[in-house]
């Protein structure tokens, strides 16, 4: 490459044309080394006939050089019977509005390609095509390749590219089918569940788990009901765990206990919740002597407490002694999880008590049982019938022991 340059210079009728000729150029394959930009500014030094407005001219221009082989994502693809017309990338600012930061005319085959810098953290862009809107994520540097009819356009287009963006693709058109039954409360329940348990409860903090916790649809959230809160709460779990420095950490975490707090409001602290929201999930761990006990093979017979807790906690301990009164009766057994972070604390801590305590693990197995069972806080509490069907959620001791016989 360097002879090339060397050679293209020395004509020098036609050196300001070659050189922005060759910043477009590397600009579109800028794989090109430093050392070779640096190569380009010493030959313009040396050459006598560039005058003080062309050294300028070429020092902005090597800027903006250097700033394209910034890390970069590029989204293309093409229209299908497109008459001409932009399209436009969209990116919503901090008050949610969304912004053009970029646009590209079709060619005559519909065709496109916009490439930006790539966000320092996942993203969420949109393509604007007339009046319509596809949305699609961007985690580094990847290239989203996006195909639709333009009489179609955000309702039969296809994303490729990553796994987030044909699971954003998915996503879109399963909610453009279910679009007809929102007005129907079981149904909309139901999609709800669904799309928790395929889109957001093994996400691990991705995107767009964030954005289809937050998707507004019409003028109304699609989670934004009564109960909605455990939803919330177990993304942002995954989110704590995955990305605690995300501002959007927080942000979860704070919209999850406003709607609890709600709730409770509403319900005048009844916080029950009634199968099937959230279904049975098989667990397996060790107890304190490394035992590993199965929550299906010991519930039955009699009602069973699933408690999580942290046994470091000060609380804990007020508490098990109020369980331990009550299941001295026999009338119900306590399967019960320690999500502590030190495992010998724990162990000192379940040894003397009477019924199965069972260890959560490492922090990642710990966040993906809060995730199975979509917890917000500890202690949480679940009611299991002697035929081994979970029947409801308590939101403290007192709701469990009043639940239990």
């Amino acid at each position: 490459m360097r002879h090339m340059i060397d050679a293209l210079l020395r004509k020098s009728s036609a050196k300001l044309v070659i050189y922005f000729d060759l910043i477009h150029y590397i600009c579109i394959n800028f794989h090109a080394k430093l050392e070779i930009i640096q190569f380009m500014r010493i030959q313009f030094l040396k050459s006598r006939h560039i005058s003080h407005l062309f050294s300028s001219i070429a020092a902005s221009a090597l800027l903006t050089l250097a700033a394209c082989s910034e890390p970069s994502f590029t989204v293309k693809g093409e229209i299908e019977n497109a008459d001409g017309g932009s399209i436009v990338l969209e990116k919503a600012d901090h008050a949610g509005f969304w912004i053009p930061l970029d646009s590209a005319r079709l060619s005559s085959s519909g065709k496109f390609s916009i490439k930006r810098a790539a966000p320092s953290a996942p993203e969420i862009f949109r393509l604007r095509y007339g009046n319509e809107y596809v949305y699609f994520p961007i985690d580094s540097i990847e290239t989203v390749t996006l195909k639709a009819p333009a009489n179609a356009f955000a309702t039969e287009f296809t994303l490729e590219g990553s796994d987030n963006a044909q699971q954003m693709e998915r996503f879109e058109k399963e909610l453009i089918a279910f679009s007809p039954m929102a007005g129907n409360p079981d149904s909309t329940a139901s999609f709800k569940r669904h799309i928790y348990s395929e889109y957001l409860q093994n996400s691990h903090a991705s995107v767009v788990s964030y954005y289809i916790l937050t998707k507004v649809v019409g003028s109304k959230s699609l989670f934004g009901e009564d109960g909605d809160d455990r939803y919330f709460a177990a993304v942002a779990t995954a989110f704590r765990q995955y990305r605690p420095d995300d501002p959007r950490t927080a942000l979860l975490e704070d919209v999850a206990s406003r709607m609890r707090r709600e709730r409770r409001s509403r319900s005048g602290q009844r916080t029950v919740i009634e199968a099937p929201e959230i279904n049975l999930v098989e667990i397996e761990l060790p107890d304190e002597d490394g035992n590993k006990i199965k929550l299906s093979e010991y519930v039955g017979n009699i009602p069973t407490l699933l408690m999580f807790c942290d046994l470091s906690d000060a609380e804990t301990p007020a508490i098990n002694a109020r369980l331990r009164t009550r299941s001295e009766q026999g009338k119900f057994k306590v399967y019960q999880i320690g999500l502590d972070k030190d495992r010998l604390q724990w162990r000192n801590a379940a040894k003397n008590l009477p019924w199965a305590t069972l260890y959560g693990g490492s922090p990642q197995e710990a966040a993906s049982l809060a995730q199975d069972y979509m917890i917000p806080s500890l202690p949480a509490f679940f009611i299991i019938d002697a035929n081994g069907n979970l029947t409801a959620r308590a939101n403290d001791v007192n709701d469990a022991l009043k639940r239990l016989p």
